[in-house]
């Protein structure tokens, strides 16, 4: 598959041939590339355990979403026939770093932002464009938002900003710490 732009694959769906043949892949690679064209000598691979029937519709989900140009797939254990029968779907996004995702156009709604609990100032003083924003802590270093999202996403950058106020304008973060991870997996990035 050669994508028009670089994307963020972030899953595979597949499926076998749906009938009665057993033609299906129980085990494959996902290589991936950057370039255009030639071998995927520059690219990665990821090992999947595929289908176990001919109609079920499998998700394989990537644990750190990959950005690629192209994707090539090879059949590693076939079905019982010993023939290969493919049916898939990709999940993913553009590859666009400067795309913001869901903090201000609301996309992330007030159910998955989590606050730290000595914060003062409600989830929507957490959105940057959204009044004054006061949204702050005495306790400075246990105030936190945590946002869970709806499915894996690839994280590019972080934007913050001080509060709108003149009165507040020193009241600004200068660092922070920045945590990414699964539900159960939780690191830090920087």
């Amino acid at each position: 598959v050669q994508f028009e732009k670089v994307t963020t694959v972030s899953g595979i769906a597949l499926q076998g041939d749906g009938n009665d043949w057993n033609n299906y892949i129980e085990k494959f690679s996902l290589y991936y590339s950057l370039t255009e064209n030639g071998d995927f000598a520059d690219g990665q691979v990821l090992m999947f355990d595929g289908v176990n029937n001919n109609n079920d519709v499998v998700y394989r989900w990537i644990l750190y979403p990959v950005n690629a140009l192209r994707i090539k797939i090879i059949p590693l254990v076939l079905g019982p026939n010993n023939l290969t029968c493919l049916r898939m779907e990709l999940f993913g996004c553009l590859n666009n770093a400067l795309e913001e995702i869901g903090m201000e156009s609301q996309i992330i709604s007030d159910s998955l932002i989590s606050l730290s609990q000595d914060s003062n100032g409600g989830k929507s003083q957490a959105r940057m464009y959204n009044g004054s924003g006061d949204f702050y802590s005495y306790h400075y270093k246990e105030l936190y938002i945590q946002i869970d999202m709806i499915h894996m996403m690839s994280i590019s950058g972080v934007a913050i900003k001080g509060s709108d106020t003149l009165k507040n304008s020193k009241n600004v973060v200068k660092s922070y710490l920045v945590y990414l991870g699964t539900k159960n997996n939780i690191g830090f990035v920087g």
